[in-house]
């Protein structure tokens, strides 16, 4: 469940997932609108078809713009249900969405918020005010801190706990599940 909201639910339909050029190729992140009390479908729509707007950053610049939600793994809504997050954990960020007066979500695209998270964000969660989000961070047993009046990352790694030393089981883990989700490859050691 996503929306809270009296009405809706939001419901995310499985999509493919994939890397930067998966837009490109028709992989989707399509999400359902259902009537909570009828169980009636009100609407479904495709958020990576809302990048495509996104205007093709220079070669050579570094930036979020234009990067696909890959490997969605969380969601979280005001209680309203007006404003959602979407966690990519491939890419490691969170992008907002906010429900548009015909029921569907749009992304705000040309003009796409994403917020650049830790690695490996496995969980979002947003205040009752919409006003800051939260996300877990796996990889780098981190939080992530957010301001979302200005859109702004107030804390990339807010330390949770002691990572795993280098050479044991945990940290071999991790790395391995840094290579399978994000498909950047392990760093040089």
């Amino acid at each position: 469940m996503l929306a809270r909201s009296a009405l809706l639910v939001g419901i995310l339909n499985l999509g493919l997932g994939g890397g930067a050029d998966a837009a490109a190729a028709g992989a989707t992140l399509d999400l359902g609108v259902l009537d909570r009390f009828s169980g009636v479908e009100t609407g479904s729509f495709n958020l990576n078809n809302q990048i495509k707007a996104e205007v093709q950053p220079a070669e050579g610049v570094e930036t979020l713009a234009r990067v696909f939600m890959n490997d969605l793994v969380a969601a979280d809504a005001d209680l309203r249900g007006e404003n959602f997050l979407f966690v990519s954990r491939g890419a490691h960020f969170v992008v907002r969405a906010k429900r548009e007066d015909t029921g569907n979500l749009s992304i705000g695209a040309p003009n796409v918020v994403r917020l650049q998270t830790g690695n490996l964000p496995t969980g979002v969660v947003m205040t009752k005010d919409a006003r800051r989000a939260y996300t877990n961070n796996e990889l780098s047993t981190s939080v992530s801190a957010f301001d979302l009046s200005t859109n702004a990352t107030l804390a990339l790694d807010i330390n949770a706990s002691t990572p795993p030393a280098p050479g044991t089981p945990e940290h071999f883990n991790l790395m391995g599940k840094m290579t399978f989700f994000t498909a950047l490859g392990l760093p040089d050691s």
